[in-house]
């Protein structure tokens, strides 16, 4: 079981912003370069992961997402 202690809770002004901007290849370098203390590990495992175009077309019509969803 993974501790709590510790974690960060919120986001700085910089992570904001970097979200809003869309984190690609160029903003990720960047954090990267300026964060050295994080780890991308588990990052970099999830992006290496493949799923299928029907699982996620499944995915979403189960959970009627995207152009699935029934809209509010």
């Amino acid at each position: 079981m993974a501790s709590s202690k510790g974690l960060k809770t919120q986001a700085s002004a910089d992570e904001v912003a970097l979200a809003g901007k869309g984190f690609n290849k160029q903003v990720e370098e960047s954090y990267r370069a300026k964060h050295k203390d994080v780890s991308f590990v588990w990052v970099d495992k999830m992006l290496q992961i493949k799923i299928a175009a029907a699982q996620v077309e499944e995915f979403m019509k189960k959970g009627q997402l995207g152009e699935f969803g029934g809209g509010r």
